[in-house]
């Protein structure tokens, strides 16, 4: 029983093998991707979408409801005619590489631990530095989980991962001089070096030709690394000399100096005497005086 049956099954089996399924590459199956299986629809656009696209792994029969809406009369869907999406499945080198591409510098080391193994539409490989897990440049041997994603060329984008150990070594700035609380920061204050820098730096970097309204908010000694978390700066700040009215107790007196600060945010304004290192809160009068209260 079971050697006829065999014979009855074969010609299905053998037509399976000659015609193989349809492999599409979209979220939708289109007449063009589908009219070398089924010739009736060769008179309509390419880009017509038709039905959605089996998910990835799977195979859909195509059968002649699902083409009647799009042709008037009835379709003639030749035996077995199948559809399956393209898929993908990024390599850790693909991965590397998507990686590499998004860091401003090439990382002194990259080693991808473990990656995603699963099958994704075939598309663009895109990872962020939004994607990574906290990283400090003190522990490097940690190995940080790194979301990133597939974009298709259409349909919705599909997560992929890696877990790397990483470091990069960027350039910082180190201070050439000892700082107290309030000091101005200028260029002149910053020796350039090379060092491991954290993603907030990598995001972020320390321009030193920015800094001018820039103070310190903590002492630092000569030789230390200053951060963005050592400073504070005024959002679109100005510098511009003036002389100013400074208030000690009873006492009034005009002084030359620098104005930092900008006109559309006046309550971050800070005077810099001439010849002093720190700068301290300042106001504007309604005559658009600057004016200095010593407490």
């Amino acid at each position: 029983m079971i050697l006829p049956l065999l014979f009855l099954l074969l010609p299905d089996l053998v037509l399976h093998a000659a015609t193989p399924c349809v492999r599409v590459s979209g979220a939708m199956v289109t007449a063009g991707e589908l009219r070398l299986a089924v010739p009736g629809l060769s008179r309509l656009e390419p880009g017509q979408p038709l039905f959605p696209s089996p998910a990835i792994g799977l195979v859909r029969r195509v059968v002649a409801s699902d083409l009647r809406r799009y042709l008037d009369e009835a379709v003639a869907v030749p035996a077995n005619t199948c559809v399956e999406r393209i898929s993908w499945q990024p390599t850790a080198d693909d991965m590397k590489s998507a990686i590499i591409a998004i860091l401003p510098v090439l990382p002194r080391r990259l080693e991808l631990v473990e990656v995603s193994r699963y099958a994704v539409p075939k598309g663009r490989l895109e990872f962020s530095l939004e994607g990574i897990s906290s990283y400090s440049p003190s522990r490097t041997n940690d190995v940080l989980l790194w979301n990133g994603r597939v974009i298709p060329d259409s349909g919705p984008a599909v997560r992929i991962w890696a877990r790397v150990r990483i470091e990069i070594v960027g350039t910082v700035f180190r201070l050439a001089r000892g700082i107290a609380s309030g000091d101005a920061i200028s260029p002149e204050n910053l020796i350039p070096d090379s060092a491991p820098v954290s993603w907030r730096e990598l995001k972020e970097p320390l321009v030193a030709t920015a800094l001018s309204g820039c103070v310190a908010v903590r002492p630092r000694a000569v030789g230390d690394r200053l951060t963005k978390s050592d400073i504070r700066c005024v959002a679109g700040s100005d510098v511009r000399p003036v002389e100013a009215v400074v208030r000690v107790g009873n006492v009034v007196i005009k002084v030359p100096g620098m104005l930092h600060g900008s006109v559309e945010n006046p309550a971050e304004y800070r005077f810099q005497a001439k010849g002093m290192k720190k700068a301290v809160p300042a106001r504007t009068n309604s005559g658009g005086v600057v004016e200095v209260v010593v407490p």
